[in-house]
């Protein structure tokens, strides 16, 4: 798809590198004409009266950080001017890039425009780089909306996408980032059913966030997760490669998981971790199986096509020289009754050579035979590794692997608890009784139970 409509002019409006203090907002405007253009058309930046500026509805897209934001401009000056398109049903201008900044000099404004004290230096950058837009806020005007008319679906998928991209703060955000994937990924998906294009869908969220393709489908894999593990995720208590890897699991083994993070135990993390290496294992294994399997498929499938053709080639040149030898004797056996006085001798013996050249034809092909039904029980032992694979390849993770996984964990948890019971017991033991066989029993428990624990 390339970027959506309208966002080519949203990412590369230029950054006013080279404004001046007495330009004025008419320099600035025109200046910023010469400056963007979309498809070879100049972009109309118009000076729009505040009142006249709403905020897109749309916008769910939390506002915060605009004092920040307003320190920032109110020193360097209004870097990159807000963007929308006009709505000529409203007569007024919807914003679609640029709440933010628009809202931080609604705050420069509303704090400094009744104030006059040249002595103080943040009035002094007011009028230097903000007081200007008291006659109205640059806008670039993407498009018009005409009386009467109103957006395709795509259009709004249009706005939509332009909307994301512009109000996302942080992208190192693995949750925010969740977020704007996941509906990035509907609205695509949306917009290439209504285009009937072909195109990478994540491959074009991977170009628009800066990242690779695999990061996006981990990000995918960790939106199938259980709500309680998504929520671990976004309270960073497990990773994107973690999230990927849960997604594999049964929604009890995740669950499973969230009551083990959760508890907050000793040992828990050890045993996610456990967890984690036995069923990779399983997962290792499986995969081991499906290659032995297919490097098993293709042996027999070579193995079939090279005997099939030998056992044809021989047919061939059997049947012709058969058919060469028994043309030889047939025309000798002629050639004895062309004569004046033929040889009934000979022509026996003649006739006897043709009958053995058949037989010996005959038995060929029967040994030949032999060797095309053993290339049939390839195709049997083929048809059935082919169902073997695929039982293997639609097979989920192995149930009883988890289950025993599951049971040696818990087993493990209760002799930690005895453990701590036992330790417990000989630290109360009197004295006088430390040496008896009581205490050799225990400590002789003890020690077995450290041993399976470790």
């Amino acid at each position: 798809m390339g970027k959506p409509k309208f966002v080519n002019l949203i990412h590369n409006v230029a950054t006013p590198t080279d404004e001046r203090p007495d330009m004025g907002i008419q320099g600035l405007l025109e200046r910023d004409r010469q400056a963007v253009s979309l498809n070879g058309k100049a972009v109309n930046v118009k000076l729009v009266p505040r009142e006249k500026l709403i905020f897109n509805k749309s916008n769910d897209y939390e506002q915060k950080d605009i004092e920040s934001l307003a320190a920032s401009i109110l020193m360097i000056g209004l870097q990159n001017f807000p963007s929308g398109y006009y709505n000529e049903d409203l007569d007024q201008y919807i914003l679609e890039n640029g709440e933010r900044r628009t809202r931080a000099l609604d705050f420069l404004i509303a704090k400094y425009k009744d104030s006059v004290d040249f002595e103080n230096r943040d009035y002094q950058l007011y009028v230097k780089n903000v007081k200007r837009y008291e006659r109205g806020y640059p806008l670039y005007v993407n498009s018009v909306l005409e009386a009467g008319e109103e957006f395709t679906e795509l259009e709004e998928i249009d706005h939509r996408l332009i909307l994301i991209d512009c109000n996302v703060e942080n992208r190192n955000n693995p949750d925010e980032r969740l977020r704007h994937i996941q509906e990035k990924k509907e609205l695509l998906e949306r917009r290439k059913a209504l285009t009937g294009t072909t195109e990478n869908i994540n491959r074009t969220i991977a170009q628009s966030e800066g990242i690779t393709e695999r990061q996006v489908q981990k990000y995918n894999a960790v939106a199938t997760l259980v709500p309680e593990l998504q929520e671990l995720f976004k309270e960073k208590e497990i990773t994107l490669n973690d999230g990927e890897f849960y997604s594999s699991l049964t929604t009890e083994d995740q669950l499973r998981i969230v009551d083990l993070i959760r508890s907050g135990e000793q040992g828990s993390a050890r045993e996610i971790q456990q967890l984690n290496k036995q069923l990779k294992e399983a997962e290792e294994e499986k995969l081991r199986a499906q290659e032995a399997y297919e490097e098993k498929l293709q042996q027999l499938k070579e193995e079939k096509e090279s005997q099939e053709e030998a056992v044809a080639a021989i047919v061939e040149a059997t049947k012709r020289q058969a058919e060469e030898e028994k043309s030889r004797i047939r025309a000798e056996i002629e050639e004895q009754y062309r004569k004046d006085m033929p040889d009934p001798e000979q022509i026996s013996a003649l006739r006897t050579r043709l009958e053995e050249s058949d037989d010996k034809y005959k038995k060929t092909l029967d040994i030949l035979e032999k060797e095309k039904n053993k290339a049939s029980k390839k195709e049997e032992e083929i048809r059935e590794l082919k169902e073997e694979l695929e039982a293997l390849q639609a097979a989920q993770e192995p149930q009883k692997d988890v289950e025993k996984i599951k049971a040696e964990l818990t087993y493990k948890q209760c002799c930690e608890s005895l453990l701590r019971g036992i330790n417990q017991l000989s630290q109360s033991v009197p004295s006088h009784i430390e040496q008896t066989v009581i205490t050799k029993d225990i400590n002789d428990l003890v020690c077995k139970l450290q041993a399976i624990i470790k």
